[in-house]
């Protein structure tokens, strides 16, 4: 288990969720390489693009949750993240991914 990737929420998530409990986390793809959109690309084209990298990207992960017995709750393709929820020990053992960047706790965010 990679403890860079976890934060410290997740941390005492985890020191106090049961073995068998589902937790909801946020899974933070690393970094996007860049890709190379031809010239005169539409918009339309280059977020299609980015999409279907993220799709690509996210692929392996997904099937990690899966065959954990985790699901997949949400998608963000735009800030290359997953809200996933799965048992305690699959959560550290997504840690070791190459393709996880983080994994931090769910929040909900309110208007000022």
């Amino acid at each position: 288990m990679q403890a860079s990737k976890l934060s410290a929420g997740i941390s005492a998530l985890l020191a106090t969720a049961g073995e068998d409990e589902l937790v909801e986390v946020v899974v933070e793809l690393g970094p996007a390489e860049r890709l190379a959109v031809p010239a005169g690309s539409s918009r339309s084209e280059a977020i299609a693009a980015a999409r279907s990298r993220f799709e690509e990207r996210a692929a392996p992960v997904e099937v990690s949750v899966d065959r954990a017995g985790g699901r997949v709750l949400e998608r963000a393709w735009i800030n290359q993240t997953l809200k996933v929820r799965l048992k305690p020990q699959a959560l550290r053992d997504l840690s070791d991914l190459d393709e996880v960047r983080a994994v931090d706790t769910t929040r909900t965010l309110t208007a000022d």
